[in-house]
């Protein structure tokens, strides 16, 4: 038998620019106290009703995190306690469409804080990786 090593290209991706066009618009991050367990196909980040309460979220420059997007936001934690006795899930929204969901098991408690901040990353896609396929 032989081994053979060939090297493709990437068969997909996005450049940088592309992600970055992608990425523009409006962020905002969402927490709720809702109890369901996050779902593939979840739409909204509390189906079940929770309350939620919507943070404005900043996106932070990527010199800090080659190849990463990451939002950030926060609110005062009597701010989240107005809105969620507790906080067990985390969203970042895109144009009012949920992107990407955290959950926080066990949930977290914010009574004793005075600032709750959230930090939500994306990893990007790296044009330059080289591909390998093997062959035998």
């Amino acid at each position: 038998s032989r081994i053979e090593l060939r090297v493709y290209p990437p068969t997909s991706g996005i450049s940088d620019y592309s992600f970055g066009l992608a990425l523009a618009g409006e962020y905002e991050i969402i927490i709720s106290d809702d109890d369901t367990q996050a779902g593939k196909d979840d739409t909204a980040i509390n189906p079940n009703g929770g309350n939620c309460l919507s943070i404005s979220a900043v996106r932070v420059s990527e010199d800090t995190y080659p190849g990463i997007a990451t939002w950030q936001g926060e609110s005062g934690a009597d701010d989240v306690l107005r809105e969620v006795t507790e906080i067990r899930k985390v969203g970042l929204f895109h144009d009012g469409h949920l992107m990407v969901i955290g959950e926080h098991s066990p949930p977290l408690d914010v009574t004793d804080v005075a600032l709750y901040q959230v930090e939500i990353s994306i990893q990007l896609v790296n044009q330059q990786v080289v591909k390998f396929r093997y062959g035998m």
